[in-house]
Formats: structure tokens, C-alpha cells, sequence
């Protein structure tokens, strides 16, 4: 899953993950378990995430954002933030989550911010890590979705989905990957596309139209957008 830096990855991924009908673990390294949870509530009890912060709710906004935590901790998703996060803290955690919550589906937020092999340049480093997180989706059998982020030159002020090869380090990550998305939104738009870019198992190059609540910290379909 590839965008610019703004553009909303990390909701993109936690909208998937809120929508997702088996179990599953968030990886974040930049953000925090609080952050992310908050983010979670704030959308499934349809408040805004500053309000839900500061604490600054009525009787009938508390009771909505009870019922968005009891659903949360009843819910099939995990969250785990590491700032130290590697391929194999990864793996170690998953194959434990694996057994002990039947983990289906992996988000990995993101692959720039991963401490493999520091030393080595970015190209080589993004091809361990690209390989490797490959290598454990297919030993644990989950579906794995990873945030990259696109290269600068990249235009963000059309709000077109940026191509493969705006990847940064693209090639190793086009060829790992059985599916590539592009996020497209221009700079304070609420309107956006999720451009199927790669495919191995299906139909690709179409867009997706969506929506960008920034309210919420979500992307809505637009069926979904709320009247």
C-alpha cells in the first residue's frame, strides 16, 4: 500500500483493519497503541478523534464511546507498537499470535521505518525487508499488508494515485508483492481514489473511488459517507 506522506496510510490501513471479518494485528512504528486505539473508538463511535482526546464529551457521547471500547475489546484486533520494530520481532510475535488469536491478516506500518541492517543502503535494506516479510507471510500463512511510502517527485497537488514506479525502491516491492494499491488524495481533499495498480490473482488498473474523513480518521467508500 503506497502513498505520499500525508496522505493517510496509516488510516488507510486501520480502516482495512476495521473492516476486516477475522482476526488481526496492527504493526506500528511510529505510532502509539493509544494513538491507534483512539483512532479505532473515534470511528466506530462516529466522534471526532479531538473531542475523544481532550475528553471533552456529554453523557450521550460517553455512552457511544463505551460501547466503541466494549465492542474494541470484544473485537479480533490486535495492536502493537514497537519504535525498535523489525522483520523478526515480527515474526516472533506473530507466530505466537498466530496460535493463540488465529491471526489471518498482518498490517505493517510502515517498511521505511523498520530497524533491519541500518548500515546497508536503502535499496538493499528495503530488499531484506521486502523478501523477509514476504518469506514470513508464507511461513505463517497470513495475508500481509505494508505500508511504503512513494518517492518526492511524486505529484500530490493532482491527487492522482502515484504509479509503482514512484515506489520508493520500487522494484523489489513490485515483484514481492501479489497486490499493489496506490493512495491518491490531494493535500486537504477530501476526495480520494485507491488505485489497484498490481494484482496476481485478479483484475488491476482501476480506481477506487473513496472518501477521506478527517474527523474520524478514515476512509469511507462512498455508500458509506454519512448524510
Amino acid at each position: 500500500l503506497a502513498a505520499s506522506t500525508g496522505t493517510g496510510k496509516s488510516a488507510m490501513l486501520q480502516s482495512l483493519q476495521r473492516r476486516a471479518t477475522v482476526p488481526t494485528v496492527f504493526f506500528s512504528v511510529e505510532m502509539s497503541r493509544t494513538q491507534l486505539v483512539d483512532r479505532l473508538i473515534s470511528a466506530a463511535a462516529h466522534m471526532d478523534s479531538r473531542k475523544l482526546t481532550r475528553g471533552d464529551l456529554d453523557y450521550e457521547e460517553r455512552r457511544k464511546v463505551n460501547e466503541a471500547i466494549d465492542r474494541f475489546e470484544q473485537s479480533e484486533m490486535q495492536v502493537v507498537d514497537n519504535s525498535s520494530l523489525t522483520t523478526a520481532t515480527i515474526e516472533s510475535i506473530l507466530r505466537i499470535a498466530r496460535v493463540r488469536f488465529g491471526i489471518r491478516v498482518v498490517y505493517v506500518d510502515y517498511l521505511g521505518l523498520l530497524r533491519d541492517r541500518e548500515g546497508e543502503s536503502k535499496y538493499v535494506q528495503m530488499s531484506n525487508l521486502s523478501h523477509e516479510l514476504a518469506r514470513i507471510a508464507k511461513a505463517t500463512g497470513v495475508c500481509l499488508v505494508a505500508a511504503s511510502q512513494v518517492n518526492r517527485k511524486a505529484d500530490r497537488k493532482s491527487g492522482e494515485p502515484p504509479h509503482m514506479e514512484e515506489m520508493r525502491d520500487s522494484g523489489v516491492l513490485e515483484e514481492d508483492a501479489a497486490v499493489v494499491l496506490t493512495i491518491g488524495r490531494a493535500e486537504g481533499s477530501s476526495e480520494a481514489k485507491l488505485f489497484v495498480r498490481k494484482n496476481r490473482h485478479g483484475l488491476a488498473g482501476f480506481p477506487i473511488p473513496l472518501t477521506f474523513d478527517a474527523v474520524h480518521t478514515e476512509f469511507l467508500e462512498l455508500s458509506e459517507v454519512r448524510r
